[in-house]
């Protein structure tokens, strides 16, 4: 369907008869569980925020001889990381004629009703699922942008572009998943601290990882499939070596793309408005015979320790046999 990109009109938002089925996915797993794990996020009072990361000396055998003192204290820094705030801002704009004209029907002209009655409601409801479906696109492909002056928009660093650590691609060639490949990038992740709360830990792929994983993880071995709920989202279980992981089918995720995520390691934040809250529908000024809304919201993605995620990239794009 066309993007109406203008006033609302009986002309370019037609009635018709029938229930109405949506072409466009509007399921956002990752935002969903990231809103159920942690109590829906943390509100910031500035456009960038930060967390802090510390961590522990080598094990060994330190020991001291009995009675000795220590002479020199030792002590454990910390490092800041930060991300931003990404503002989703939409307009709706509906012709007081058009508000009116529910009874008006393009199409055939059969029996039946409009089940729309309120198409300023219905076209709001529509909008917040594209900027929801925007905030998802966001946490995982995001590109990190700062501004120094209100000439630019924020961008907040998405999960795939804050893997540093973990990074199993750049090959110049796409290649098949294997099992040696995603349990190399799970070790990693876990080596260096995540995938430590196995309920927490997630594989998110796209439809074609996903059918390869189905067919080694739980056809291949003849198992029962298994599901949980994370934070509301419902995550397929597979049985690896580093414990059982949810596999989240995720639309967003590249098809040459594996990410494997601590979730415990996440969290959302908002900007809070004033009187208004984090995520609000507004009526704006009026400039002539319709009614304006504006919808706002702004959140960023903290991601917590990146060396507790992995990302395997250049994978084949194809469907597995």
């Amino acid at each position: 369907m066309p993007t109406v990109a203008a006033l609302g009109t009986s002309f370019n938002l037609p009635n018709y008869h029938g229930r109405v089925h949506p072409l466009t996915p509007s399921d956002t797993p990752f935002t969903t569980a990231l809103m159920g794990q942690s109590g829906g996020g943390e509100v910031d009072p500035a456009r960038t925020f930060e967390w802090q990361t510390t961590d522990l000396r080598d094990a060994a055998q330190n020991t001291v001889v009995d009675g000795d003192r220590v002479g020199t204290g030792e002590h454990r820094s910390r490092s800041n990381v930060f991300n931003v705030l990404q503002t989703h801002r939409e307009d709706v704009d509906v012709a007081y004629e058009r508000l009116s004209a529910i009874g008006q029907f393009d199409g055939r002209n059969i029996a039946g009703g409009n089940p729309i009655v309120n198409e300023e409601a219905f076209q709001i409801t529509q909008m917040w699922k594209q900027i929801k479906r925007d905030i998802e696109f966001s946490l995982i492909n995001g590109t990190y942008n700062l501004p120094t002056t209100n000439a630019a928009a924020s961008k907040t660093r998405g999960l795939i572009a804050a893997v540093t650590t973990n990074v199993f691609g750049n090959t110049g060639t796409p290649r098949d998943l294997t099992t040696g490949l995603l349990l190399d990038a799970m070790q990693s992740a876990w080596d260096n601290g995540g995938l430590q709360e196995s309920a927490m830990g997630l594989v998110m792929v796209n439809s074609r990882q996903k059918r390869w994983l189905t067919s080694v993880y739980i056809t291949g071995q003849n198992l029962e499939p298994e599901s949980r709920s994370v934070g509301g989202a419902n995550v397929q279980v597979i049985e690896t070596d580093f414990g059982p992981l949810g596999v989240m089918l995720n639309r967003y995720v590249p098809q040459d793309v594996v990410v494997i995520t601590s979730l415990d390691q996440c969290k959302l934040h908002f900007r809070n408005v004033p009187g208004k809250g984090v995520m609000f529908a507004e009526p704006v000024a009026k400039a002539g015979a319709s009614n304006a809304t504006q919808l706002y919201t702004s959140v960023g993605l903290e991601y917590g320790n990146e060396a507790s995620h992995a990302v395997i990239s250049d994978l084949a794009a194809g469907n597995p046999a």
